[in-house]
This record gives structure tokens, sequence and C-alpha cells, in this order.
């Protein structure tokens, strides 16, 4: 018995149920099919035609239903008829759940299989975290650096300068300029992609001022990388990210 298979009777035991000819019980099949046709219903699942073998080693066409069809069915036959074909159904479902086995206790060979296999298991798993270290390493330690990085460095570490990167990003709808500063469209912001430092300066007197200057995070410049499909190493993720300074 295939227990991953729904129980199913056959229109040929229901037709010596209930003691009608099994022309009959197919043709009131038919009849329940068309009706669910011409209501768009599935019932594809529920009456599966079928071929049997007669008295005479001759194949002849039946239907296997499941528990729906058979109701389904039985609901246009009278109560007794209906009767034996629910019965018929609950002996079935019964004879499969007696039938279904029990767990069984793996044998010594099966275990050491079982072994085998967890090994192996535990062997790819400590090669795939290998190779994920660095990536590990990058979430962990750029993308949550505090250090700003300007548009100069990015633009250098894709082959471009800042001009060409900043119009890309423009054509993009990603940045848009406001005045001489550019800035990130609404879609953009409030992602963590950049930030803005204070930077001190002095005029031609010698007085100390400040300016503010929009500066992209780690987490900014990965963003700019995987738009222009760059497989960031570990050299150029940190590339000059150590030794230059922040400037204008």
């Amino acid at each position: 018995m295939d227990l991953s298979k729904p129980s199913t009777i056959t229109s040929l035991e229901i037709a010596k149920l209930t003691n009608k000819s099994h022309y009959n019980i197919i043709r009131d099949i038919k009849n329940i099919i068309q009706d669910l046709d011409s209501q768009g219903l599935s019932h594809q699942l529920n009456f599966e035609l079928v071929n049997y073998t007669d008295a005479g080693g001759k194949p002849r066409p039946m239907y296997e239903l499941t528990k729906k069809g058979a109701l389904l069915l039985a609901s246009g036959y009278d109560t007794v008829l209906r009767y034996k074909i629910i019965e018929r159904l609950e002996k079935l479902e019964l004879e499969k759940r007696m039938t279904t086995p029990a767990f069984e206790v793996p044998t010594p060979r099966e275990i050491a299989h079982l072994i085998l296999r967890l090994e192996d298991e535990k062997e790819k798993l400590q090669l795939e975290l290998k190779e994920a270290t660095p990536k590990v390493e990058y979430t962990d330690k750029v993308l949550t650096s505090k250090t700003g990085v300007i548009t100069t460095i990015i633009a250098k570490e894709l082959g471009m300068t800042a001009n060409a990167l900043n119009t890309r990003l423009q054509q993009m709808g990603i940045q848009y300029k406001r005045g001489k500063t550019w800035v990130l469209s609404a879609k953009y912001q409030d992602k963590g992609y950049t930030k803005s430092i204070t930077s001190p300066y002095r005029d031609n007197n010698g007085q100390i001022y400040t300016s503010q200057l929009t500066v992209w995070t780690e987490k900014g410049r990965h963003f700019i990388h995987s738009l222009f499909n760059s497989q960031l190493t570990q050299q150029s993720l940190f590339y000059e990210h150590d030794t230059e300074t922040v400037q204008n």
C-alpha cells in the first residue's frame, strides 16, 4: 500500500457495494464531472480514470475515487447506499492507519552511515564558514565603520573621476544637486548611506570657521559598488581608508 497516497475506492467496488451496474456508476460519475466542469470546479484529483482487467483478460475502464469524490457520488444516492459507501471509506482509512509502520530502530550499519554523512556535512559547513569569513568581517567591521569616505576615493576604486561618478548617480536618480552640494533622493535618505561631518578651515585673516561636508559611510560605499557590479576585495574595501583624510 502506498502510504503517501490518499485512500481511494474504485467505481467497480462501489458498484458491488450498491448492487448497481458498473455502467451506471460510471455514468453517474461522468455526470458529476460534467456538472463540476460547467461550474469551473476542479475534479481531476477526485476522479481518476484508470483500467482494470476483466475476467476475459480485456482492459476495461473504471474510476478511482478519493473520499471527497466518493462522497460527491454518494450524495446522489439514497440513505442506505450512502451508508454503505461511507462505511467502506472508513474501513479503508482504518486499514491504512493500521498498516502504517511504527518507528524502526536503525541498525548499526545505518547508524554508521548516518554518522559519516553528518561528518561530511560538518566539513562542508566548516568550509562554507571559512569562505564566508571575509564577508562576515566586512559586515561587522566595514559597514559599521564610523569613518566617512569622500566621493573621490570611491570613484577612484571604480576607475572613474568624482565628477563622472556623481553624474552617473544623478542619472540613476540616486542623488541630485542642491546649490553646490549633492543630496540623496528621498528614496535613499535615512538608509545610512551618507552623513555630514564638520570640517574646520581658516580664512585669509587666519580666522577659524567650520563648514558641513557630506561624505559616504562604508554602507553607502558598498551600495555604490554594488550598483556598478563591482566585487569588493579586502584591498579595495580599505583602499587608502586609514591613510587619507577627509577633505573637499
